[in-house]
């Protein structure tokens, strides 16, 4: 007769702190290449815009392990009533601009209003301006914008580059000890 084996228990999960982070910006500034680099490590020269979302998972572990959950929204204006539901339940809204495109830095204003009329007015907002790696075709000095960002009391400005892998330590950086201030 054949014995059955003992009863397998599977070592428990690891534990992490979850959060929900929303990303939005106009059309075309790279949300989704920052989005793939953070959570795949990814860089893709192909554009391939955002129909209504989509969602991807970053997991950092030390010594708290942390799970964002992101949520890539299209800046598609068209899509505006999809992304206002969105943002309920958030924890963190990323804004991003074209570092080279004026109209996506004046829209941060607008993305932003709606991120706090629909995610409430306590949702901490980042600013992130994408392709640092053409900063000088930049439409700004960075002191400039900076300054505008603490002057609106968002949570941080940081400029990365996808292409070139840069500016995502920091970044994930302001967006843990953003969650840990906010919780």
């Amino acid at each position: 007769m054949l014995k059955r084996p003992d009863k397998i228990t599977p070592p428990p999960p690891d534990k992490y702190e979850k959060f929900k982070v929303c990303i939005i910006g106009s059309q075309g500034v790279g949300k989704t290449a920052l989005l793939n680099r953070l959570a795949d490590n990814t860089f893709s020269e192909k554009y391939e815009p955002t129909v209504g979302s989509d969602f991807k998972i970053f997991i950092s572990k030390g010594v708290k392990n942390v799970q964002l959950n992101f949520w890539d929204l299209s800046g598609d204006p068209s899509y505006v009533e999809v992304r206002n539901e969105f943002y309920k339940d958030g924890q963190l809204c990323i804004v991003c601009f074209d570092i080279t495109d004026s109209h996506s830095y004046q829209m941060v204003d607008k993305y932003v209003a709606e991120v706090k009329k629909n995610g409430g007015e306590k949702m901490p907002v980042i600013v992130v301006a994408t392709k640092s790696e053409m900063a000088t075709r930049r439409i700004s000095p960075k002191e400039t914008i900076q300054g505008d960002c603490i002057k609106k009391e968002y949570a941080g400005y940081y400029e990365i580059s996808a292409k070139d892998n840069e500016g995502y330590e920091e970044l994930v950086t302001a967006m843990k000890r953003t969650l840990k201030e906010n919780q």
